[in-house]
C-alpha cells in the first residue's frame, strides 16, 4: 500500500541546496514553468502578468535565497513521484 508520505518529499532549495547545482536548477526550472503557465491554480498575487518577463530556474533560485536570508527561512520544492515539482512552500520564523 502506498501512502501520500512515500511519494511525496519536501526538497530544500534556499538558502542553501543540499543537492547539486543541476539539481537546484532542474527543481527551479520545473516552479518557473508552474509560475509562468498556471492561470487558475495560483492565488491572484502570484500570477505572472503577461508584460513580466517569464521566471527562469536562476530567477526562481535568486528570489528564494534571498527572501530566505532576509527572513531567516526556508525554500522547500513540494516534489512528487521522486522528481516532478507540483509546488513549493516557504517556511519562516516570526517573533511575536
Amino acid at each position: 500500500m502506498n501512502t501520500a508520505s512515500s511519494f511525496l518529499k519536501l526538497v530544500l532549495l534556499a538558502p542553501a541546496h543540499e543537492g547539486s547545482l543541476e539539481s537546484a536548477l532542474n527543481l527551479g526550472a520545473q516552479l518557473a514553468r508552474i509560475l509562468n503557465t498556471d492561470e487558475e491554480g495560483l492565488p491572484p498575487k502570484m500570477r505572472r502578468l503577461s508584460s513580466a518577463p517569464l521566471e527562469t530556474a536562476k530567477s526562481v533560485l535568486y528570489f528564494a535565497r534571498e527572501w530566505c536570508l532576509k527572513r531567516n527561512a526556508f525554500f522547500y520544492a513540494v516534489v512528487m513521484g521522486g522528481d516532478v515539482v507540483v509546488g513549493s512552500i516557504l517556511l519562516s520564523h516570526i517573533d511575536t
